[in-house]
């Protein structure tokens, strides 16, 4: 309160998401409600794009080969955007192979670098948070793999270091009816 003494709280809180409460900070771009508004419908988000729009609604490439298994490999090194394109064909239902990122799916951004003047001591504070699994306590720290590259993989693979990309090809190469030749599935929800 003491930057803003002709505003009362509820002039600032007027239209938030989430309200600011004495002592907390406020860094003037409000992200969430874009975050906990409802989703976009596919039309909606494509409108933006005039070109790809028309192909969408007049479903152009409608007939062509859409794969029923999307397998991502990850290791502790995706990150970034690699993460984020991981994420978003995790929840348009890919399955992840390997290793868990090192990242988490919601996560403090948009660093804001800082140095006071006198003493030059510099550093940074987060002006925003990626939300990306709202309401998904499970999965809010640790992008969980749906196939988990163990020590006994490794160890079937001769610790190869493209076991990722081993394990993958033998999941993509068993029958739907098999049991995965002991290749075990984690569930999404574990």
């Amino acid at each position: 309160m003491n930057v803003n003494k002709n505003v009362s709280l509820d002039d600032i809180n007027r239209g938030r998401k989430i309200p600011l409460i004495e002592g907390d900070y406020d860094f003037k771009d409000d992200y969430t409600s874009a975050v906990l508004s409802k989703e976009l419908s596919k039309d909606e988000h494509f409108s933006n794009s005039p070109t790809f729009s028309k192909e969408w609604t007049d479903e152009s490439y409608a007939g062509y080969y859409c794969p029923k298994k999307v397998l991502v490999l990850t290791t502790p090194g995706t990150f970034s955007a690699g993460f984020l394109l991981a994420l978003r064909l995790y929840r348009a239902g890919a399955l992840l192979v390997g290793t868990p990122s090192g990242q988490a799916p919601n996560f403090a951004a948009a660093m804001l670098d800082w140095s006071l003047t006198n003493t030059r001591i510099a550093g940074s504070v987060s002006k925003g948070y990626a939300l990306n699994l709202p309401g998904a306590p499970e999965t809010e720290r640790v992008l969980r793999v749906n196939y988990p590259l163990t020590f006994d993989l490794l160890k079937r693979y001769n610790f190869d270091p493209n076991a990722e990309v081993l394990f993958a090809i033998d999941i993509l190469t068993e029958t739907e009816g098999n049991s995965l030749g002991g290749l075990q599935k984690r569930s999404s929800k574990n």
